[in-house]
């Protein structure tokens, strides 16, 4: 396994413990190793490269294992599974992949927003815009480019977001009218 940075296990292991409780997929006991994982195949794609984390599966031993031939998954990542996450291998990995990564950027939001609070505490009025990109939900695209005031910000990812990991953001336009004291 390359080495990752114990911060960044730390960070996110929170968020592979729950995804493991919630979806009983992942062997609790396992979560240490998951998150390891996770965290050196952060910026590549997550759910593939956990699956090819590790030593591959010889395509004679798959079927021993209960795999299909054609099953491209290392003996790391099968270890990992619980009997319900190995019998829907691919599902498995996949689905608490995404809950990881949609709960961890739930998380980077609410803190975002949390900054913009503390900026907003400094007795300014701010107006913020919605930032997305062309393929966001409906909702991102009817608030884009309206001004917004901070107590309007509404939590993101946004109701309607199909986006794995939302890309939206709120972007700081005007700070310049200090509020009476």
């Amino acid at each position: 396994m390359e080495e990752v940075r114990r911060e960044d296990v730390e960070e996110l292991l929170p968020f592979v413990d729950e995804a493991a409780k919630a979806l009983g997929f992942i062997r609790l006991d396992a979560v240490p190793w998951f998150t390891e994982a996770c965290v050196a195949n952060f910026s590549n794609s997550l759910f593939r490269g956990v699956r090819k984390f590790g030593s591959l599966i010889p395509v004679e031993q798959r079927e021993s294992l209960g795999l299909p031939r054609d099953a491209y998954l290392t003996y790391e990542a099968f270890n990992v599974l619980t009997p319900l996450g190995r019998s829907t291998y691919e599902h498995a990995l996949e689905v608490t992949c995404l809950r990881i990564m949609r709960n961890y950027y739930r998380a980077e939001h609410a803190k975002r927003r949390s900054e913009l609070f503390d900026v907003w505490r400094g007795r300014t009025i701010q107006t913020y815009r919605l930032w997305s990109l062309p393929d966001c939900c409906k909702d991102a695209k009817a608030m884009e480019g309206y001004p917004l005031a901070y107590a309007d910000l509404p939590d993101l990812p946004l109701k309607g977001c199909g986006h794995e990991c939302c890309p939206c953001d709120y972007t700081l336009v005007d700070q310049s009218h200090p509020l009476p004291p």
